[in-house]
């Protein structure tokens, strides 16, 4: 039996449905608003859970900040040098610029041949400058050039010693062969490694001291370490020619190489509690 559409009141629709008694009636609104509440119910019940569960991890994040100690520590150790550079120079001034260039190339390969006899190998020797220029002449009364040009010619070499005991004769036999300065002495180390692991030991050690002590003060416990970034430097006596060969006066080259310093710089952070 299909059901009457019967309007009732201001925006209302009702159906009857034929009964026994024909007064049994059911507003259509209210089967609307039961599908409407089906839908829309569980779509907010899922929004406020994920609202929550935000809310949660958002708690969580900003109670579970670490608490740390920041500390540095310095280390060093100290060794005897096994290598050194050293650069000889020739210097010639001649009015010809040809016989100036041919009197240092002549010295320069009287001290390769010096060198190579004292065992250096060829690849430790590198020539690191080699300069000609012209100087005009002036009058010293009158202070106007004179119109006569002198040539300078120089050359250096760069020579590493893998043997610091050989120094002394290579300067010596240099200046022999006719190099006329001597300058850039520097000792170093051909592996520091082992330096540098000693100093690194010791720095680690000292910012333990030193966080220890801080933690003591602070009322705080290490717990453990979160990051350690470290910086390496290395310094030490480079040494001087205090007398120099027989051509420029006294008995030969005296050398003092002295030690080599490695340090080790760390900054350490620790978790404390």
């Amino acid at each position: 039996m299909a059901p009457n559409d019967v309007k009732h009141g201001v925006g209302q629709r009702f159906i009857v449905w034929p009964t026994e008694d024909h007064n049994a009636v059911k507003p259509q609104e209210e089967t609307m608003f039961s599908n409407y509440r089906k839908i829309i119910v569980p779509i907010l019940i899922a929004i406020l859970s994920l609202s929550i569960a935000g809310c949660s991890t958002a708690g969580a994040g900003s109670t579970d900040q670490l608490a740390t100690l920041a500390v540095a520590g310095y280390g060093d150790a100290s060794g005897a040098p096994d290598m050194v550079s050293i650069q000889l120079g020739i210097q010639e001034v001649n009015a010809d610029v040809g016989e100036a260039v041919q009197s240092v190339n002549v010295v320069t390969d009287a001290i390769r041949n010096v060198l190579q006899e004292l065992g250096v190998d060829e690849a430790d020797v590198q020539t690191t400058n080699y300069s000609v220029w012209p100087e005009e002449r002036y009058d010293s009364e009158t202070g106007i050039p004179t119109g006569d040009r002198i040539y300078r010619v120089e050359s250096t070499l760069r020579i590493t010693l893998r043997d610091v005991s050989l120094l002394g004769n290579v300067i010596d036999q240099g200046l022999n062969a006719g190099a006329n300065n001597v300058y850039g002495i520097s000792f170093g180390m051909q592996d520091p490694s082992g330096l540098q692991a000693e100093a690194r030991s010791d720095a680690l050690l000292d910012a333990r001291v030193r966080a220890e002590q801080l933690a003591s003060e602070l009322g705080l416990e290490i717990v453990d370490v979160l990051r350690v970034s470290e910086g390496v430097s290395s310094s030490g006596y480079a040494g001087s020619v205090l007398e120099t060969a027989a051509g420029i006066g006294g008995g030969g080259a005296s050398i003092s190489s002295g030690e080599l310093q490695v340090s080790v710089h760390v900054e350490v952070t620790y978790i404390v509690r």
